[in-house]
């Protein structure tokens, strides 16, 4: 015979469970049992009928009883990788001006931009991941993959006929990294915050322009107009895209950023700009009649000397222009300040002056830049700090590489002098100078 058991409470479950009397039970007791089997069965009765009222069934699965078993039932939802080209229509993509393609792993990979777009002013390159996209009105929301690195831009479109916003792949919940510009100077990664900046390729090749103060002057004379560079680009909008790579590219060496001046009748100077501003600057161009280069690189040469300083930096000037400065005054002028600035010289390397002709040949103005190149210590320089670079050879290495090229023969011609070298030392004759100078494209 069983006990009597007490009166139980449970405080858990509905209100109508949490009391209960375990009268059943002792009715059930007080009858005779009489054999081991008619005990054990009524034994589990009572203790079905016990942890059923406790809500604690033995016969529960164990996936209901676990959270985390039924959690992993749960169907997982995508992230990552999403069918971009069904948001990427070719509509979007010539609005905001790129052509995509997808790979054999189902990349999405850009595979074109159109230079002075508002993907490439944005700084989107070939070969870039899409991982995401997003049509927002007037916007459109890219997620890129570029050499393990995931950047977030917001791209402007300048649509003509508005595509309706099309479902995405669902994906999990995740920190959506705050939207910038791509073309800023300062990259930001979401894998991996990092103090010291993670040069590139190219970046790597430009670091011996960190050691100058790199200033462009270029020309905005009307003939820039011309379309006759790579691609029927303007010689203007060609510049302009050498000159944006050339500041984004360098921008971790020289965090102030380069200076620019435009001529053309007059001149405008813009100093430490930044890729952005450089954009704005080719962006708004002031053609004008005449090339009078005397007056920008007189403006650039007087700015260095007075602010030279002990430990100031040399100063590197890339003038770009398509031909002879006019009038005619203006070639020699140009010849006689450069003569000038040779004698306040410290030392050879404290200034380098490259010539970058650009566009179709100019027989006239080839043969002023030549001049330049080849005698300017035969007519009084102290120093030959003249480098010319013909466009069949710019278009071929581009203006940020040209630029490095200079330098390095530079300082290969400074420090292949006989004896040790001396800052009082002039360069030798610049004959000796022709067969290195054929890899900058003169005669």
């Amino acid at each position: 015979m069983l006990k009597t058991l007490p009166q139980c409470t449970c405080d858990t479950g509905p209100p109508e469970t949490r009391k209960f009397n375990l009268a059943v039970v002792r009715s059930t007791a007080q009858a005779p049992i009489r054999n081991t089997a008619e005990r054990m069965k009524k034994a589990l009765i009572i203790a079905t009928l016990a942890l059923s009222m406790l809500g604690t069934s033995p016969f529960v699965s164990s996936a209901a009883a676990d959270p985390a078993a039924q959690n992993d039932q749960t169907p997982a939802m995508l992230q990552g990788q999403v069918d971009a080209l069904a948001i990427l229509s070719d509509q979007v993509q010539s609005d905001i001006g790129i052509e995509c393609t997808k790979s054999g792993t189902n990349d999405v990979k850009v595979s074109k931009v159109k230079p002075g777009s508002e993907a490439g002013n944005k700084g989107v390159q070939e070969n870039d991941v899409i991982q995401d996209a997003r049509v927002e009105p007037n916007v459109i929301v890219l997620s890129i993959n570029r050499d393990g690195r995931v950047f977030t831009l917001t791209l402007d479109r300048k649509e003509t006929n508005p595509v309706p916003l099309q479902a995405m792949q669902p994906k999990l919940d995740v920190p959506v990294p705050k939207p910038f510009t791509l073309k800023a100077s300062q990259f930001q990664s979401t894998v991996k915050k990092q103090d010291i900046p993670v040069l590139t390729v190219l970046q790597q090749k430009l670091k011996p322009l960190a050691d100058y103060t790199v200033e462009l002057i270029v020309d905005r004379s009307l003939s820039m107009r011309r379309r006759d560079c790579p691609g029927r680009e303007s010689r203007w909008n060609w510049c302009g895209d050498q000159a944006e790579e050339l500041a984004r590219n360098i921008s971790p060496l020289l965090p102030k950023g380069i200076s620019i001046t435009t001529f053309a009748h007059d001149h405008e100077v813009y100093e430490h700009s930044t890729a952005q501003k450089i954009v704005e600057v080719f962006e708004n161009p002031h053609f004008q009649l005449g090339t009078f280069l005397y007056e920008a690189i007189n403006d650039r040469l007087e700015n260095y000397f007075a602010k030279r300083r002990p430990g100031s930096k040399p100063l590197l000037i890339a003038v770009v222009t398509d031909g002879l400065p006019t009038p005619m005054p203006q070639p020699a002028m140009v010849r006689d300040k450069l003569i000038s600035a040779t004698k306040r010289m410290k030392d050879s390397r404290e200034i380098t002056v490259v010539f970058l002709q650009i566009g179709g040949r100019d027989p006239s103005g080839e043969r002023f830049l030549h001049d330049l190149d080849v005698n300017l210590v035969n007519n009084g320089a102290r120093y030959d700090i003249v480098h010319t670079i013909l466009f069949s050879q710019l278009m071929q290495s581009g203006l940020s590489q040209a630029l490095v090229d200079a330098v390095q023969s530079n300082k290969e011609l400074a420090d292949s002098r006989t004896g040790s070298p001396s800052s009082d030392s002039p360069r030798p004759a610049r004959g000796a100078r022709r067969m290195r100078l054929n890899r900058f494209g003169n005669p």
